[in-house]
C-alpha cells in the first residue's frame, strides 16, 4: 500500500508521499496475477517476473518514487496496483497526452478500467492557473485537498494532526506517520513535491534525516541513541532539491542512490510492466563525485557542509 497526501497551501500545490515498495505474495491461488504486481507463488515469483534480482533488491530496500514531477507544472501520483499506472506513466511518455485535461481523461479510464485497483492524484500549476483532481471510488473530483492509498494510515494522520493543534507543521505529521512502526503498510523515505512560486516550477524539497532502523534497549535515564554508524543501524539521509529526478545520498554506505527512467540491468529495459516508473538505481560513490554527476540534472543540495 501506500500513502500520499496533497493540499493547497498558501497559493501553492503540495504532495507528500511514502517510497515502501514489497512484492506480495497472494492469498488465493486461483487468483490471476497476469497484470499485477502484487501477488506471487512460491514456485513463481511475481518479483522475478518483473524485475531482475539487483532491481528486486534495491526496490525493496530503497523503495520507489510515487509522487512523479511530470513536467514543470504538472505532477501525478498513484497508489495501488503500479502495474496499471504504469500505463499511465507509458501513456504521457509515448502516447497523445496534449494536456491537462488530456491527462485527467486518459486517467479516469485507467482507473475505470481496472475496477479502482489503482488510483490517481493529479495536479496542474502555473502563475494563472491551480488544479488538484481527485481520482478514487469510481470518481474524479477538483478539490483542494485529496489523498490516496491506505485509509487506516490516513485516518493515524488525521489523528497526530488533530492532536497538533497546529503545533506542528504537515511536513513534520506527515513523516512521523510514515515512520510509525505499526503502520506496516508505509514506510521508507519521504518525497515532499511542491510548486516553487518563484521558479512557475514543481520541485522536490531537499532535506537531512537521520534514521535509526534497530530497536534500542537502553536503561533508565539513558538517551535514546540517534547518532551513529551503519554498524549500529543508524544512517542520515540526505534528499536532494530537485527540478527534474528524485535522488538520496546515504552517508554511511557512500551510496547515491537516482530514482528514475534509467536501469542499470540491461534484462530490466525487456521487463514492460514497470519501465516507465522512477526505479532507483544505486551508485557507490563519495558525495563530491555524486552531486557533480546530478548537477546536470537539476538536482542540487541546499544543505551546507561547513
Amino acid at each position: 500500500m501506500s500513502f500520499i497526501y496533497a493540499k493547497i497551501i498558501d497559493g501553492s500545490i503540495n504532495i507528500w508521499a511514502d517510497s515502501k515498495f514489497s512484492f506480495k505474495k497472494k492469498d488465493d491461488e486461483s487468483q490471476s496475477t497476469t497484470n499485477r504486481c502484487y501477488g506471487e507463488t512460491e514456485k513463481d515469483p511475481m518479483r522475478n517476473r518483473y524485475c531482475s534480482e539487483t532491481q528486486t533488491e534495491w526496490l525493496e530496500r530503497y523503495g520507489i518514487i510515487k509522487n512523479l514531477r511530470i513536467n514543470d507544472n504538472i505532477a501525478v501520483c498513484y497508489a495501488g496496483d503500479i502495474v496499471h499506472a504504469n500505463e499511465l506513466a507509458k501513456e504521457i511518455r509515448y502516447g497523445d497526452i496534449k494536456d491537462f485535461d488530456s491527462l485527467v481523461v486518459v486517467a479516469r479510464n485507467l482507473h475505470l478500467k481496472y475496477n479502482g485497483d489503482v488510483d490517481f492524484i493529479l495536479a496542474y500549476q502555473d502563475r494563472i492557473d491551480i488544479r488538484l483532481i481527485h481520482i478514487a471510488d469510481s470518481e474524479c473530483q477538483e478539490c483542494v485537498l485529496a489523498w490516496i492509498g491506505d485509509g487506516d494510515v490516513f485516518n493515524a494522520f488525521r489523528k497526530r494532526e488533530t492532536e497538533s493543534q497546529g503545533n506542528k507543521s504537515i511536513d513534520d505529521i506527515f513523516k512521523a506517520t510514515i515512520r510509525d512502526k505499526s503502520l506496516d503498510s508505509v514506510g521508507g523515505f519521504v518525497f515532499r513535491l511542491f510548486y516553487n512560486i518563484n521558479e512557475n516550477k514543481f520541485e522536490y524539497q531537499g532535506s537531512c534525516e537521520l534514521h535509526h532502523e534497530r530497536k534500542q534497549t537502553v536503561k533508565t535515564g539513558d538517551a535514546l541513541q540517534i547518532y551513529g554508524d551503519a554498524a549500529v543501524g543508524a544512517y542520515s539521509v540526505i534528499i536532494y532539491n530537485s527540478f527534474s529526478w528524485c535522488a538520496i545520498y546515504i552517508d554511511q554506505g557512500k551510496l547515491g542512490i537516482l530514482y528514475n527512467w534509467h536501469r542499470a540491468n540491461e534484462s530490466d529495459f525487456k521487463h514492460r510492466c514497470l519501465n516507465n516508473l522512477w526505479l532507483p538505481t544505486v551508485y557507490h560513490i563519495e558525495k563530491d563525485g555524486f552531486e557533480n554527476q546530478i548537477k546536470a540534472m537539476g538536482i542540487y543540495s541546499a544543505i551546507s557542509y561547513n
